[in-house]
């Protein structure tokens, strides 16, 4: 679930209100089929539902991270200290100090786990988070914070547009983190294109480290986006109650219901929000009139499965070269390690 806005100010684009977000919404709700971002999933409570859903028995993508990356910890430091043929490969570059950058960082106990290691090998280390959420944002710091000594900062804004207000602020060798598959909720052309800005606010010889959910069966993929809890169905359904409260809409969450496919076809996970009966939906910041019919839907999130071919053409095409590809036991998840090439 990807992670979006814009850096600081009253309206930032991640409000509903800014204007180039409400011309997206506006066409995709008059479009067809309809269809409205999953950049809008999280405001404050989009933020804590989605932490609520990586801790559902159903969402096995965080149990899969956590344990690759507590298992490797040692071994993606080796690479970015230069202890790998690939971290040599990196140059000149003072790898005593380390930055590790973070976007969309939950609530920090991922980069938790990398910055405790890199703690023990290093003469000096610091965090800086980018996100959508100042709320978000606390947290993770607060949880960073639970180590002393080492130095945060934080962007509230999303990677497209604001990540050099965060890279400004680090020194020495960088490794990004861009965890959680939060790279599947984009196409792959916007994949492509956010990829290449982090590589380009970067330096040669810096590391990016990011996940991908791998391909799997149909019947393991849709527990995970549609928990028998109830909670991914409420995470759905908020983005129409933040539209009520932003944007002076009227829709009526009880008459819509969460659904979520596998599609083969795109290799993509689909979640919908269903109308559930013919029903007229007015939006006062859009002047917008829709007529919604029964089973009509609204299309909110593509979250793409991934081949290890597929992650390789991703590194190339933005302008990476893959140094290793760690997975865990089930070969559910991959964290993939890159790095800006030198030279």
């Amino acid at each position: 679930m990807a992670i979006y806005g814009n850096s600081t100010g009253t309206l930032t684009q991640a409000s509903l209100l800014h204007p180039e977000n409400l011309r997206e919404i506006r066409q995709g709700l008059i479009g067809w089929p309809r269809r409205i971002s999953s950049r809008y999933f999280y405001d404050d409570r989009g933020s804590e539902l989605f932490r609520e859903i990586t801790e559902l028995d159903e969402y096995y993508l965080t149990g899969c991270e956590f344990e690759i990356l507590n298992s490797n910890a040692r071994r993606i430091a080796d690479h970015v200290l230069g202890r790998t043929e690939a971290g040599k490969a990196a140059g000149p570059t003072d790898a005593r100090t380390i930055s590790i950058l973070e976007a969309g960082p939950g609530d920090g106990s991922k980069a938790q786990i990398i910055a405790r290691e890199f703690a023990s090998l290093s003469d000096s280390v610091s965090y800086g988070a980018i996100d959508i959420s100042p709320e978000a944002l606390s947290i993770a710091l607060l949880k960073i914070s639970e180590d002393p000594g080492l130095p945060t900062y934080s962007v509230v804004g999303d990677t497209l547009h604001s990540l050099r207000d965060l890279t400004n602020q680090s020194t020495g060798r960088r490794l990004f983190l861009f965890l959680g598959s939060n790279i599947g909720n984009y196409t792959y052309d916007g994949a492509v294109q956010l990829l290449t800005v982090i590589r380009r606010a970067l330096e040669p010889g810096d590391f990016i480290l990011i996940g991908f959910d791998l391909e799997k069966p149909a019947e393991v993929l849709i527990p995970a986006y549609s928990d028998s809890r109830g909670v991914t169905r409420e995470f759905n359904l908020n983005l129409l109650r933040r539209m009520n409260r932003e944007l002076g809409a009227n829709f009526d969450i009880s008459a819509f219901e969460h659904e979520a496919h596998y599609n083969a076809e795109a290799g993509a996970m689909q979640s919908f929000l269903v109308s559930q009966c013919q029903q007229r939906v007015t939006i006062e910041a859009m002047n917008l009139d829709l007529l919604f019919e029964q089973e009509e839907a609204i299309h909110t999130e593509n979250s793409h499965k991934f081949t290890l071919h597929g992650i390789e053409r991703m590194a190339a095409e933005s302008g990476f070269a893959p140094v290793e590809h760690l997975s865990d036991l089930r070969k559910y998840f991959a964290t993939s390690l890159w790095q800006v090439p030198v030279g």
